[in-house]
């Protein structure tokens, strides 16, 4: 959300969360307008190729000209159809990408294909230092904690940032 917020507001951003589904394109469905699949008939098997061109086409025209980008958490969930329409969408100069994948998940070739040709920047991220949770922790809570309590949060998330956040805001 940090990286999203210091966007330009000249930018379109489009959030998406995968999960495994064998649903096709699922995780954007909630980028979707009812007309994107007007042309369909209620039980006949989707037509990928048509789907992918659809959400495409409708995704650029939501970005009204601006820059769009697309940030996916947990890409690595993604079912081949919606990888296949994030590294159109690349190619094309049409958006670009900002994705997510959790260490020590097996990522799947088409999503690592994507920042080894270049696509994406791939970037490890390190388990945060006591020192960072604290000065997290200290901007969530608006004060700094005291040693035992640092010492406490720090073994509990052992420096992961999403289960720091958990403890913090819930």
């Amino acid at each position: 959300a940090g990286v999203l917020a210091a966007l330009p507001p000249s930018t379109a951003v489009q959030r998406v969360v995968a999960t495994r589904s064998p649903v096709p394109f699922a995780a954007f469905a909630h980028l979707l307008h009812d007309d994107d699949a007007a042309d369909r008939a209620p039980l006949e098997p989707p037509n990928l190729l048509g789907m992918l061109r659809r959400i495409r086409a409708g995704l650029v025209a939501q970005a009204e000209g601006r820059v769009l980008v697309l940030a996916v958490d947990d890409a690595h969930l993604l079912d081949d159809a919606s990888v296949s329409l994030l590294d159109q969408l690349a190619r094309s100069g049409e958006a670009r990408l900002l994705l997510t994948v959790r260490a020590g998940e097996p990522c799947p070739a088409s999503i690592a294909a994507l920042w080894r040709d270049e696509w994406c920047a791939h970037l490890a991220l390190q388990p945060l230092s006591r020192h960072e949770i604290g000065e997290l922790a200290a901007a969530v809570l608006g004060r700094w904690l005291e040693q035992a309590s640092l010492d406490r949060l720090f073994a509990a998330c052992n420096g992961n940032p999403m289960l720091l956040r958990e403890l913090l805001v819930d």
